[in-house]
């Protein structure tokens, strides 16, 4: 089965909400962070924006 959460990180289209990273398992977690720190050094999806702003910051702007 796909864990579409991960695909969508990997590609660069979601952050890894660390939250609740706590609530995930190890291995969960691990393969959270490499995907993301991967998406951010290859510029995929939003990491290829100057300032791409995290979603929970969007919303407070947008108050």
């Amino acid at each position: 089965m796909e864990d579409v959460n991960l695909s969508q990180v990997s590609s660069g289209y979601a952050w890894h909400f660390k939250r609740y990273q706590k609530q995930q398992s190890s291995s969960d977690r691990e393969s959270y962070n490499e995907a993301e720190l991967n998406a951010k050094k290859n510029e995929l999806g939003l990491w290829g924006e100057k300032n791409p702003i995290a979603p929970w910051k969007w919303r407070k702007i947008k108050k």
